[in-house]
């Protein structure tokens, strides 16, 4: 219009023309991002936030506020007319099992966490963790369904290696599945007082009608700020993944078990910190929460007790951990209905003579 002007040219032709144009912009755009996103069409953009529409984002001048993961969950269900009331069940049940959170608290609580944790492991003196140790081994019998499936042995020892004092927790741990199906799991973690070595073996096995159905074998070493780890995956072969560890919050895997004894029990609240998890293989976020006192029965006989909750990684289903005045574990509550209840070495040894056999060191 202003070249019009300019050149002395018929001004209402060229507002006529500039009009369509204008109105012609917003389709042009519309058009440009389907083509772009029909033929998959890359925009070269470095930074990729989840379920943003890129093509949308950066090819609609009107887009705006995009600036997180935002979605609509539309759940739809169909189905023949005589099964009405079961899919209107199945979707109750579904929606019951959401839940919708604030993202921005949850990572501040999050933060929250992980400060504590590691605050409470700068406090850590090498006399603070030989008194956490146990005096003595203690055995937990895993019951399901109303009988006695398994046990879980821990021994807990002052050690010394690579010229390091520090500690040795041995565990033991089997399960029975039917008649004929065993899993046995043997972990020795080593720990120095002032955590600047740390190593550890994890060794299961899974049996059936006396033949090996599968086994694992894990060796974790710390290393500076690494942690190694290698998988046994056949003979003199080994599978290494290293992970960088976050600074101030890495617990050992020896401290694994000693981690609920070192918390401040007295008063509510939660402790973050990054742990290895034997289930994922990786590093993940353990978080250990302070509920309050209980009650436990254990025997006919009633115990003062502390109850917190055990989440190894985050949005992991939580484990309930009732712990005496020492912080050990009185009763463990697993989230696939498991429990795990402090019993006598003689209640394990003469129900599982052959599984504590089978898991002896060899001489």
């Amino acid at each position: 219009l202003g070249f019009a002007f300019l050149m002395k040219k018929n001004l209402v032709l060229w507002r006529v023309v500039t009009g369509l144009l204008l109105i012609a912009i917003p389709p042009t755009y519309l058009g440009l991002s389907g083509y772009a996103r029909g033929n998959d069409i890359a925009l070269g953009t470095r930074r990729h936030i989840p379920y943003r529409d890129a093509h949308t984002y950066y090819l609609l001048p009107w887009q705006h506020k995009q600036t997180g993961p935002r979605r609509l969950l539309v759940i739809r269900t169909s189905g023949p007319p005589d099964a009405r009331a079961e899919i209107i069940a199945l979707s109750r049940g579904c929606i019951d099992t959401l839940s919708v959170f604030d993202a921005k608290a949850t990572r501040a609580k999050l933060e929250s966490d992980l400060a504590r944790g590691a605050v409470e492991l700068e406090r850590l003196t090498a006399a603070k963790l030989a008194g956490a140790l146990s005096r003595r081994e203690y055995w937990m019998a895993v019951l399901k369904d109303g009988g006695m499936v398994g046990f879980v042995h821990v021994t807990e020892s002052p050690a010394a290696r690579e010229g390091t004092k520090g500690f040795e927790i041995v565990t033991e741990a089997a399960t029975r599945d039917g008649d004929q199906g065993r899993t046995l799991v043997r972990q020795e973690a080593y720990c120095s007082f002032d955590r600047t070595v740390a190593k550890w073996m994890l060794f299961s096995i899974d049996v059936e009608d006396q033949i090996e159905t599968g086994r694992r074998h894990l060796f974790g070493l710390l290393q500076n700020d690494m942690l190694i780890v290698q998988r046994v995956i056949g003979p003199h072969q080994t599978q290494s993944k290293t992970r960088t560890l976050p600074h101030g919050v890495y617990a050992p895997m020896a401290m694994a078990p000693l981690l609920p004894r070192l918390i401040d029990r007295t008063r509510a609240g939660s402790y973050a910190f990054a742990q290895y998890n034997p289930s994922t293989e990786d590093l993940d976020m353990r978080t250990l929460t302070v509920v309050g006192p209980e009650t436990v029965v254990l025997g006919g006989r009633k115990f003062s007790a502390t109850l917190l909750t055990d989440q190894p990684a985050i949005g992991a289903p939580a484990t309930k951990l009732y712990v005496d005045g020492a912080g050990l574990p009185l009763k463990i509550v697993r989230p696939d209905g498991s429990v795990l209840q402090q019993t006598t070495a003689e209640a394990i040894r003469s129900q599982f003579a052959v599984e504590l056999n089978m898991l002896a060191p060899a001489p």
